[in-house]
């Protein structure tokens, strides 16, 4: 069984998805973006009406009876955050209109709404020049091009956790869902249906074509910084780092950052 919202298209905007052994493949085009202040100034109230400039940010998002079958008797969550939290849409570095969202990161879809009270969903658009600031925690969810353990290239939504002149730090979370099985007979136990929150973490260094993965240890950074080994040793010794866990691995490339010229 597979799991997947159907997002309606809409005047100048299209999105073809397929799954590939559980891995989505996203194949887009998007129209021509804002070129001009006035342009970008247009965005600023991006739901006063509906118009193909506002098309440029969002898809709407239909309503689907199986969807809703499925998760009712799911166990877990698509959803990272499965309220709408206040957010501002980002574009270009730009910060435009204010909204409310919640991501879908089993779609690897970022769910819009104009108000918490609001029937009417929106998806917002695939387009790397385009992100959302959690005004609860500051974080900017982006679309970049990441390269998985499986030397995989993909796009996907990550959150920035750090920035500097040669190095940022992003966490991309992702969620699997599981079919649950029947019980056949009396020596089988059901299960049901589940959905499996992962996360991993991707370093972006100068002139990257995509981001690439950093696994919890020390091996995996020896091979991206072989030219600082040694230093990457005493960072984690001299601090007592755990590198699986967030806040540890932050401060290590934090200080990886500062070495790099």
């Amino acid at each position: 069984m597979r799991f997947r919202l159907s997002c309606l298209s809409i005047i100048l905007f299209s999105i073809y998805t397929s799954h590939i052994s559980a891995q989505r493949v996203i194949n887009y085009n998007t129209i021509a973006a804002p070129t001009s202040p006035a342009e970008s100034e247009a965005l600023a109230n991006i739901f006063t009406r509906r118009n193909p400039q506002n098309d440029f940010f969002y898809n709407d998002v239909r309503n689907d009876v199986s969807v809703e079958k499925i998760l009712a008797k799911a166990s877990g969550s698509p959803y990272v955050n499965e309220k709408f939290k206040p957010c501002r849409i980002v574009y270009k570095n730009e910060e435009t209109g204010f909204a409310y969202y919640r991501f879908n990161a089993h779609n690897n879809e970022i769910e819009l709404k104009e108000n918490v009270a609001a029937e009417k969903i929106f998806s917002l658009n695939i387009d790397p020049n385009i992100a959302i600031k959690d005004l609860e925690n500051n974080e900017l969810i982006l679309l970049k091009r990441v390269l998985d353990s499986k030397e995989k290239v993909s796009n996907s939504y990550v959150n920035l956790l750090l920035t500097s002149n040669t190095i940022n730090l992003y966490r991309r979370t992702y969620i699997k869902f599981s079919e649950g099985t029947e019980a056949t007979n009396s020596m089988v136990i059901a299960t049901n249906d589940k959905f499996t929150p992962y996360q991993d973490y991707f370093v972006e260094t100068e002139n990257s074509k995509a981001l690439q993965l950093v696994k919890p240890n020390k091996k995996s950074l020896y091979e991206i910084f072989p030219e600082l080994k040694d230093s990457i040793k005493s960072i984690i010794k001299e601090q007592s780092l755990n590198l699986k866990k967030e806040d540890d691995l932050v401060t290590l490339i934090e200080g990886i950052s500062k070495l790099i010229t």
